[in-house]
């Protein structure tokens, strides 16, 4: 390390670049992070909702227990527990009823085709969707179309909320390099109480400069100069943690501009859509069962496939309401209260004379948010190994790349966002 460590600006507040920040401070480095917005966390954004704050973003920590989050949580005093996704309950939206004993079955075989797909994109090079691997696996299958039409459901709204792309985007070559931690399984974790206090931590000591919105990133010369719509500021080195959308829309101008590589790679690659609607209430009127699948056949968009009860880690009877892709953009343009209405009236078809109003509501808006424009990047191909690295590819040794997108090991996962930071902070420490 030089006797003068380097002045570092960080862009944007979120894990990846607070985990970089950090790491940096530890060394002696100066880092100052820009932030555009005025709180921290970036897609892990927390809300207070009367007492007890929810996780209106990010939301669980997958893998947990082998995943070094779950332990920094816990030393700030939470609890992080398995998230099972059971009890489950189907509704037919069609014939207007829940699902017997052949939920089970439908959600075995959903999960026989998933297991398969992942299999088999982990050992070949290709770019057929899951859509297509779905039609070719049950081609021979001799299954009623009732139960076909249920399997695929499930399959869609499983492969749709993880992914926040259509069936026919998703081509999932990231499980061959997503972490796994050991032999724990793809087991997920919820904090109890939401991200809140590790975020509170993770900000401990650092300066941050809120509501400065970088326009601009020079680095022509020996100094880079980072533009904002208030300031000009100097630096040695620049890590550059904002979201891939904000890097596909660009907002930040370069100059140079970017390597032909990453302006290729930011182009082609996938960035998902997820959005989630989460509502307070005082009851919890929907009974037991942790998990709801809204299927639609005759809509084939989805609407909102699953709905989640987070009452144990929010301290208080909530629903979270999920929807993605298509319908996702098809509803951006309309307002809180029209797409409530659309929510309440799926939740009085379900629940009938149980259902109560609403204490409390919040609709996320990722993707027209502009310091995200969506959720979080997607495997859309054969190349995203290459996607991720040209992005986390360094520029000289001035100009770094964090964030979920940038990371093999954790893309689009909390996790992958920290290790991101914390990789870039040791580029810059070493020279």
């Amino acid at each position: 390390m030089s006797q003068q460590p380097d002045k570092v600006l960080i862009i944007g507040a979120g894990v990846a670049g607070m985990s970089a920040a950090q790491h940096l401070k530890k060394e002696g480095f100066e880092a100052i992070i820009l932030e555009g917005q005025d709180r921290v966390g970036g897609r892990v954004a927390p809300v207070l909702f009367g007492e007890h704050y929810i996780d209106t973003g990010a939301t669980w920590i997958h893998y947990f227990k082998g995943n070094p989050l779950t332990a920094f949580a816990e030393m700030t005093g939470d609890e992080v527990v398995e998230d099972a996704y059971e009890p489950f309950e189907v509704w037919d939206a069609v014939s207007k009823q829940w699902l017997g004993k052949e939920k089970y079955l439908a959600l075995e075989l959903s999960e026989e085709v998933r297991n398969a797909a992942t299999a088999y994109f982990l050992e070949n090079d290709t770019d057929i969707s899951v859509a297509d691997f779905f039609d070719n696996y049950v081609s021979d299958k001799d299954w009623s179309s009732a139960l076909q039409g249920t399997v695929k459901f499930l399959y869609t709204a499983l492969y749709e909320t993880d992914y926040g792309a259509t069936i026919h985007e998703i081509v999932p070559t990231d499980e061959r390099s997503l972490s796994k931690f050991g032999n724990e399984g793809e087991v997920d974790g919820l904090i109890i109480g939401s991200f809140k206090n590790w975020i509170d931590d993770l900000q401990k000591g650092l300066d941050i400069r809120f509501n400065q919105t970088v326009q601009s990133i020079n680095y022509q010369d020996d100094k880079v100069k980072v533009t904002t719509q208030h300031e000009v500021f100097e630096c040695d080195k620049v890590i550059v943690t904002v979201s891939l959308g904000v890097l596909k829309h660009g907002s930040i101008q370069f100059v140079p501009q970017l390597p032909i590589a990453k302006q290729y790679a930011i182009e082609h690659f996938q960035y998902g859509i997820l959005e989630k609607i989460v509502c307070t209430f005082d009851q919890r009127f929907w009974g037991e069962s942790r998990l709801f699948y809204y299927m639609n056949q005759a809509n084939k968009s989805l609407a909102f496939p699953m709905i989640m009860d987070f009452t144990e880690t929010a301290g208080q009877p909530t629903l979270g309401i999920y929807h993605a892709a298509d319908f996702s953009q098809s509803i951006e343009d309309l307002s809180d209260e029209v797409i409530m209405e659309q929510v309440t009236a799926m939740l009085k078809e379900l629940f009938a004379a149980a259902y109560r109003a609403p204490l409390q509501t919040y609709v996320s808006r990722w993707s027209t948010n502009p310091f995200f424009r969506g959720a979080y990047s997607c495997s859309s191909d054969s190349n995203n190994k290459y996607y991720v690295e040209s992005l986390a590819e360094p520029i000289g040794r001035k100009v770094f790349f964090a964030g979920e997108a940038t990371s093999l090991e954790g893309q689009a996962y909390v996790h992958g966002a920290y290790f991101s930071g914390v990789r870039e902070a040791k580029r810059v420490i070493s020279g």
